[in-house]
This record gives structure tokens, sequence and C-alpha cells, in this order.
């Protein structure tokens, strides 16, 4: 059905069309113009890497005019005036980085974009600050019978021709920019600007802690050992792999051990015999000590049957000793884990021949890990060994951990005149892995400083890792929320530390109802605000 509606619009052919569809179906689906989520659902016939190529394709020959995108939403059936939007959005390709200010037209719920610009640099807002255009509020969108759009207040092109469209397809570019920038694009769009939300309020509060300083760290093993076995043979049984998880006294591997084995049933034999005999010489002994008492045996024959009792008995605990040693020689064909963890290297299969000092797997403790850090020498007297440390990680940068600071290694380096900082840190998820890195934020020993805090629910992570709040003020006697990018420190239990933002104490944020908010939106407190207080 959609290959066949942009048909009648469009003079391509149906290769081309039914890409189209399928792309638009695509990005609906995933929610997102990223090409590397578009690729996995754009058709299931295709490798993912095929479709990429072709995403690529498509998207380097796909151009958006901007004086045709007016002309088509002109020629929509609205009422005049239009309800303007004004979007500063930053872009992110590969490294670089694409600051854009975009005026658009709200339809339906949809910003769709009619002027666009690119800014020198990443606008946090325009107050004090040139606008690239100026806005009139009672702006008419115009489209001339001979072609030539324009649009009031729209910068001259400098010489730059646009690329005019074919009468018979004008709407498909803007039904792709519509669709893209509805997705992908966070605009201040006022057309909603009726509807009321009902939030729970809380303030931005002053707390007193104590200086920090962030360093960078690597996790490393707590505990690790490349294990070998204690004898040498044959391996007849392996039992784990790269990746398996132990536990303390787990098999790992098992050798061959027949010979060890035929010796321990001989020394058990050996030792039923020496059970036997002592046994045979304490009757005789017993036989002995009656017939004396009726003076039918000597003194000489008791002692003879004494002495025999105790060389028997010499003799079994020998033998004893001998199946032991036995039985501890073929628990030496057996492998054990000395502590639980992971399997992270192995060396060895079966059927292969390993001696006594040879290395057969590494194992690795899972449950704490050391971060190691550097620590510049200005810091060094003002860190001690159980200090407490946050870290945060690359690998999950949503969240905190908790560790404690294991020792201060005094060992520094010339050139960069730091030292190295053990942490120690839990890790009962096994969430974290050797080798990982991390910021490490280190309380300082000295006097306390005043920092700002907020709620830990009212910060909201967005999908490329920006965090923000939304800051309630008061416009003409109507409460509207606002979003303010920030970046958080340290926690301090329900609440995080601010270390930027455009923020102040007894600023009002959005506390609960802000993941349905949208920039200007008039708000009503459920509740009074709300301070929460920590201790220092």
């Amino acid at each position: 059905m959609l290959h066949a509606l942009l048909g009648a619009h469009m003079d391509w052919h149906d290769a081309r069309l039914d890409f189209l569809a399928r792309f638009i179906l695509a990005v609906r689906q995933v929610r997102s113009v990223n090409l590397a989520r578009l690729a996995p659902v754009l058709s299931s016939r295709a490798k993912t890497s095929s479709n990429y190529i072709h995403l690529q394709r498509f998207m380097r020959a796909l151009t958006i005019d901007q004086e045709n995108i007016s002309c088509t939403i002109d020629k929509r059936p609205s009422q005049q005036p239009w309800v303007l939007t004004l979007d500063r959005t930053n872009w992110k390709l590969g490294r670089a980085e694409i600051n854009l200010l975009m005026l658009g037209v709200a339809l339906r719920g949809l910003a769709i974009p009619l002027l666009w610009t690119a800014l020198p640099k990443a606008y946090s807002g325009l107050r004090g600050q040139k606008p690239p255009m100026v806005l009139r509020s009672d702006v008419t969108l115009l489209c001339s019978p001979s072609g030539n759009q324009s649009l009031p207040g729209t910068p001259p092109s400098h010489g730059r021709p646009s690329t005019p469209m074919s009468d018979r397809h004008p709407r498909i570019p803007a039904l792709i920019a519509a669709l893209i920038c509805s997705l992908s694009i966070p605009t201040l769009a006022f057309a909603d600007r009726g509807s009321v939300s009902p939030v729970t309020l809380a303030q931005v509060t002053t707390q007193t802690q104590r200086d920090q300083v962030v360093l960078t760290g690597n996790s490393v093993p707590w505990r690790r050992a490349e294990l070998s076995p204690r004898v040498e043979g044959l391996v007849t049984e392996l039992f784990v792999d790269e990746g398996s998880l132990v536990e303390t006294g787990d098999p790992i591997l098992t050798l061959d051990a027949r010979l060890a084995e035929l010796e321990l049933q001989a020394a058990q034999a050996r030792a039923r015999e020496a059970e036997a005999a002592s046994v045979d010489a304490i009757r005789v002994r017993d036989e002995l000590l009656e017939l004396k008492k009726g003076r039918h045996a000597s003194e000489a024959e008791i002692q003879s049957a004494i002495a025999k009792v105790e060389m028997s008995a010499a003799a079994l605990s020998g033998e004893r000793a001998a199946v032991t040693r036995a039985q501890e020689l073929v628990e030496r064909h057996r492998l054990r884990a000395p502590f639980a963890g992971m399997v992270v290297s192995k060396g060895v299969e079966v059927g292969e021949w390993v001696q006594r000092d040879e290395a057969t797997v590494e194992l690795v403790a899972m449950d704490r890990l050391r971060v190691r850090a550097v620590l510049p020498q200005r810091e060094y007297p003002r860190v001690a060994a159980g200090a407490e440390a946050s870290l945060r990680f690359d690998a999950l940068p949503d969240r905190d951990f908790g560790g404690q600071v294991l020792a201060r290694i005094a060992r520094g380096d010339e050139r960069s005149r730091t030292f190295p900082v053990l942490i120690d840190l839990p890790n009962p998820d096994r969430l974290l892995a050797p080798g990982m890195s991390a910021r490490v934020r280190l309380t300082l020993s000295g006097p306390v400083v005043p920092v700002l805090t907020v709620p830990r629910d009212a910060v909201v992570t967005k999908s490329d890792g920006v965090r923000e709040v939304w800051r309630v003020r008061e416009d003409e006697a109507v409460l509207r929320a606002w979003p303010m990018r920030i970046e958080t420190g340290r926690a301090l239990g329900d609440r995080l530390e601010v270390v930027a933002g455009e923020l102040a104490e007894g600023d009002r944020l959005v506390l609960l109802g802000n993941e349905r908010l949208r920039p200007g939106q008039e708000v009503t407190p459920q509740e009074d605000d709300s301070e929460t207080t920590t201790p220092d």
C-alpha cells in the first residue's frame, strides 16, 4: 500500500520505490535514523551489512530542498497564521559535532523543518547571543504559482541556487523530512502549550561535602592464578572452558591416575595385613597374661608377646601412612579450583601430556576487583587507606559503584610525579571485569565545601548519555517546564551532585512526571515543593 502511495507522486522505478517504502517503515519501527539500527530491520532477506551499504547510497542521493518543503506545507489545508517551532540541536557524526538551528511549523503534533542553518558552536540558549535568524510572530507561508517559493524573514541564499523539484512529487521530501525530524529531533513545540501536565516538584539544594579528586584508572583482578598440576601426566578429562565459572574445589581437569590407583590398592592390602597381624599379636599377649595367673607362662614369653604387639602396631601405622600417601598421589592427578572465579584462558586439551610446572588454565576471581589509579603528588598526603571512593566505568556510564582505598603505593613516577593508589571494589553481580577503564572520585581529607545537589529521580538520562533536568519557571503567572542539560558527579544518598549546568539553589525541578513533558509545557504541581536535606 505504501509502495503504491509513493508511486502516485514519484516517477522512480519500482525497486527504488520499494526501498523507500521499506526505509520509512523501518524508521517508524526503530524510532531512529541511525543507519546501524535501521539496517537489521530493513529487510530479512538481505544481510545487515548489505542493507547498511544500500542505506548509505540512498541517503547520499537524497536531497531536501527548503523552498519546496515550504511550498508543500503551504498547500496543506490549515488555519493561518502558523504555529512555529524553534529548535537548537546538536548531532554527532563520528567525532565531529554538528550544531543546527531549525525553524519549523507545527502540524498534527509534528515539527516539520522549513529552514535550518549551521551554528558555529553548540548554543546553550539564545540569551545574550545574536541568533542566526530573526522570527516574526505573524509569519505567513507563501508559494507563488511560478515556482519561486519564499518565506518572509528567510535569509538570502547568497547566490547559491536551490534545486527545484518536479511538480509531480513535491510532497515526498516533506514527507521524509517530517518523518525523520519527528523521530530524531527534540523540537521546542508550542502547539500544545495549552495542555497542562500534573507534576511533583523538588528544589535544588546546597550541601557541604569534602573536597574530591577525580582520577582515571583500570580494574585489575583481586586474585589471579595460573593453575598447574602437582604431578605430570596425560590429560584424560577437562571440565572447563574459557569463560567457565567455578567455585572453590570444583574440578578443572584429571590426569591419567591408573598407576597411582594400583599403588593405592597395594598399600590398602598391606595395611589390612598389618592390621590383622596387630590383632593377632594382641590376642597372643592377652592369652599369655591369663596363663601367667596360673603360672603356666614364663615372663620371657609375656615380654616377647608385648614386643610383638608394639611392633605390629608400628607396622600398621606405617602401612596406614602409605595408604594416605597413595590416596594423596591419586588426588594430585586431579586439578581443582583454589578459589571461586572465571577461567579466562585455557592452554591444554584432552590427550596432551603436561608437566608439573606447566600452566594449564588461568583463573581470575570475579567477586571483587581492584582498581589501580594514578594519584598526583599534591593529593598524596590527603588520601588515606579506608577513604571512600566513587567509581563510574565507561562500560556502565549511568551507574556509580562504591569502593574504598585499599592502599597508596609509596613508589612514584619520577617523570609524572604520580603515585599508584589501589581501590577495593566489591563485584557481587559480576557486572565488571578486569581491564575496564574507570573514573575514580576520591574523598580527600580537609575542610568541607558547598555543592549543589538535585534529586536522583529528577535527572533524565537520554539515549546518547546526556543528562538533563526539567526546570520550572513562571511565565506570565503560568508555570512552564524547560529542559536543562547538566553534568552530575558523586551520588549523595538519594541525590546527585551537580558539577556543570546553569542551576542555582532554590530552582524548582520536576521530580515526577518528567518523562512525558514537552519544552515550554504548562505544569501544575500536585504537591508543595519538597526540599530534601542531607546531613553534612
